[in-house]
């Protein structure tokens, strides 16, 4: 099977007839595309590639998959989740209109998150076995990725790469494998490496991956222990940072608040004040007031 650059790519010249939008997907290599199709009898060449698809609405009750074990009738309809393993090439028959979230990551994403937690070949194999399955928590992740990806600037990144984590973790529970954890706890070292990184670049896009080498273990084992150790999720963390330095920017600095936002690493002035109203329950303007007399 040829290897492909991009599963993405390919599905755009595959598929060029159907509408499609497409974003990345943080520091992983995913990338996720939303299509709306019409009937169609078609192989996917998966190459180096996992799929996860998410059916957001559908004209058709019933569509047939062969993964190489026979053809299968399937019950569909919106909401069904299905997976396309890498080095599988499926055959599809579907009748109808249906509307498709895409989530194509490469094979190597899975050891690089997960390190030694990754399960090995065939970690989502089983996930074939009934074609289409339901999970909420699937369903959840993969929209909150979606809505993440379409965000610019340097908050996204960290954010999608922890949902894009959590995603693999769900995946392989309901493939019925274990998530091999180590218990090694971070040192404090460790600890203060990573947080100084993160405040040396609160102004610049940061990933998972790029913390996690910083101390030397794998983005799962970072981020489990991380919180373990502070209480905090590494994205709960950064956040925490860029609202502590841009509440010291507004009080001790007459500069517009939007130079503001994008010095501390907000995509916009709106996504901070969305920031401070989440998390503190108060606007930066009305913040500066209180606190300029």
């Amino acid at each position: 099977m040829e290897t492909q650059a991009s599963f993405a790519n390919w599905y755009k010249q595959a598929y060029a007839g159907f509408p499609q939008e497409h974003r990345a997907a943080g520091a992983s290599g995913s990338e996720m595309f939303f299509v709306e199709q019409d009937s169609h009898d078609t192989i996917d060449e998966m190459g180096d590639f996992h799929l996860l698809g998410l059916v957001a609405a559908t004209e058709a009750d019933r569509s047939l998959w062969d993964f190489g074990d026979g053809k299968r009738e399937v019950a569909s309809g919106p909401n069904a989740l299905l997976v396309q393993p890498a080095g599988s090439a499926p055959r599809m028959v579907i009748e109808g209109r249906h509307d498709l979230f895409m989530l194509s990551f490469p094979a190597s994403a899975v050891t690089r998150f997960l390190g030694d937690a990754d399960p090995g070949t065939g970690a989502f194999d089983a996930l074939t076995n009934d074609v289409l399955f339901r999970d909420r928590e699937t369903r959840h992740l993969m929209l909150s990725l979606w809505d993440t990806a379409a965000r610019d600037g340097p908050m996204a990144g960290i954010k999608t790469d922890s949902l894009f984590q959590l995603l693999l973790i769900r995946l392989i529970e309901l493939s019925g494998q274990a998530v091999n954890e180590s218990t090694a706890g971070l040192s404090q070292e460790q600890i203060t490496k990573a947080c100084a990184l993160i405040e040396d670049r609160l102004s610049e896009g940061l990933s998972l991956p790029e913390i996690a080498d910083e101390v030397g273990v794998s983005p799962f084992h970072f981020a489990r222990q991380f919180k373990a150790k502070t209480g905090d999720t590494p994205h709960g963390y950064v956040m925490e940072r860029r609202l502590a330095r841009a509440k010291e920017a507004l009080r001790h600095s007459r500069d517009p608040i939007a130079d503001i936002a994008y010095a501390f690493g907000f995509s916009s002035q709106q996504h901070m004040t969305t920031a401070f109203s989440k998390h503190l329950g108060i606007t930066p303007a009305r913040y500066r007031k209180t606190v300029v007399a």
